[in-house]
């Protein structure tokens, strides 16, 4: 049976490093927002939870309206869905996406801690 807990510990080491980089390298030489979303959207399903395209930004390190367009590109990826609650656009993992960031961090966490 896969360890939850074991995935969940090496993607909060990944998003860590990610933004420990910016400690010691200009932020300007790693621009990944699609990859920096998707870390923390796995994070958040694992509390089962879903994040708003601000706080997406805001992981990425980009302004909201870049946010949004990668989630529109993640989306026609079918990585995430969008839902529309009281004016606040709310997104989270597909199963597909879900899956896909699961099988990458159990096959990652199993030679790593």
């Amino acid at each position: 049976m896969p360890d939850p807990t074991r995935r969940q510990r090496a993607v909060r080491f990944i998003i860590k490093s990610r933004t420990d980089r910016q400690k010691f390298f200009p932020s300007t030489l790693f621009s990944e927002p699609a990859w920096d979303m998707l870390l923390k959207l796995y994070e958040a399903a694992g509390e089962q939870r879903s994040l708003s395209i601000s706080k997406l930004a805001k992981a990425a390190s980009v302004e909201p309206s870049t946010a949004a367009r990668w989630v529109s590109a993640l989306e026609g990826h079918g990585l995430v869905s969008v839902r529309s609650e009281r004016g606040v656009q709310s997104v989270a993992l597909s199963g597909t996406g879900w899956l896909a960031m699961d099988s990458y961090f159990e096959n990652m966490s199993s030679g790593m801690i």
